[in-house]
């Protein structure tokens, strides 16, 4: 069966983002975005133009490298350039644990059983690597909803907070201090834990946080959903200057939603990170040795 326009052009824009998260010129940026919109709308199909004979680069803001990637799609589905940016950005698999009830959350029991799926997953692929982890709930005296020795079965733990907001400043802070001197403890999820038109950040102490984020060996994340954009941009200027490395997440419940770490993006530049403060830019060996340093060993 043919390639699509609609096809080419979901490649084009997808080609569009990852340049963009790799902070590439953003006028090849907009020449994949400009030519994925002159696809998605272009009356004859591209299979039958080539059929045809004519030249991909007579359509309108395409040029001679695109046209070839145009042929390149056309003829084997994909292009060496989007295989490329797609292996530089290695996948990972978060789910949440059993106390956020609204996200049908796992308990130890299917978290395990997901972890044996994940593992099976994993011996198949060659081209991808699932990373496993859990959106663990802190719980208001500070502990993890699920127990240890499930957790250090999986590659990362993102830790959060989604419920009894309302701490005071202090019981708040060492809430979450004492959940990330848990042994299984990767990266603090949407720390201040706004939602525009609904509720302000929790009274912390953000500065006490960081400095522990630093000595414990953890992270913290850049929520880049549009209604968190969490942490606040001159929070991650001082993660960065007390040595904190940032995750960048789309915090995605959806397929669409990956389009946010756009946003994510913009709002780490705008709190003057750069590449190398970014956990998700490290390369798939150190991104893993990173991780694993937040993690005891598995028992058994």
């Amino acid at each position: 069966m043919s390639i699509r326009n609609a096809e080419i052009a979901a490649m084009f824009e997808e080609i569009a983002e990852l340049l963009e998260l790799q902070q590439a010129n953003a006028f090849r940026v907009r020449a994949y975005r400009n030519a994925a919109r002159t696809l998605a709308a272009w009356p004859e199909e591209m299979a039958d133009w080539g059929a045809q004979g004519r030249d991909f680069d007579d359509l309108p803001g395409v040029g001679k490298d695109l046209a070839g990637k145009i042929a390149e799609i056309l003829a084997r589905g994909s292009c060496d350039q989007l295989d490329r940016l797609r292996a530089s950005f290695p996948r990972g698999i978060t789910d949440h644990s059993r106390s956020l009830t609204v996200a049908h959350g796992l308990d130890a029991r299917r978290l395990g059983a997901q972890i044996d799926a994940i593992d099976r997953l994993n011996e198949k692929l060659k081209d991808i690597v699932l990373l496993k982890g859990i959106e663990v709930d802190i719980l208001p005296d500070g502990r993890l909803d699920l127990p240890d020795a499930v957790l250090a079965r999986l590659d990362l733990v993102v830790g959060a907070v989604h419920s009894s907001l309302d701490l005071s400043r202090e019981r708040q802070t060492a809430r979450i201090l004492h959940a990330m001197d848990r042994p299984n403890f990767s990266i603090l999820a949407h720390p201040n834990g706004r939602l525009f038109g609904t509720r302000g950040p929790c009274a912390l102490d953000m500065e006490r946080i960081i400095r522990h984020a630093r000595e414990r060996g953890c992270f913290l994340e850049l929520n880049s959903q549009p209604d968190r954009l969490d942490l606040f941009d001159l929070q991650c200027r001082q993660a960065r200057d007390t040595g904190v490395a940032i995750a960048i997440s789309s915090d995605a419940h959806h397929g669409t939603d990956l389009r946010w770490l756009a946003l994510g993006v913009d709002q780490a530049r705008r709190g003057w990170l750069e590449a190398g403060d970014v956990l998700n830019t490290l390369p798939l060996r150190q991104l893993r040795k990173r991780l694993a340093a937040t993690m005891s060993p598995p028992r058994g």
